[in-house]
């Protein structure tokens, strides 16, 4: 049975725009994949991968996109 690891890291990242918050969990092994959520004021962006570079970059985008969006 394999067992649950509940580790998350979490980091905070001051902006202009506010206090970006970012969530980031799994990724112990390489065949597990996990998760990273971030969240800025009230847009949250939440995204699964195996990589967890490729995954949180890929994420930034992804809020980056929806910041432009935000009028």
């Amino acid at each position: 049975m394999k067992k649950q690891s509940r580790a998350m890291e979490l980091i905070f990242i001051p902006s202009n725009l506010g206090l970006v918050k970012i969530y980031i969990h799994g990724f112990e092994e390489s065949v597990s994949g996990g998760e990273v959520i971030i969240i800025l004021n009230d847009l949250m962006v939440k995204r699964r991968g195996n990589d967890k570079k490729a995954t949180t970059i890929k994420s930034f985008l992804m809020l980056n996109r929806l910041i432009a969006r935000t009028p």
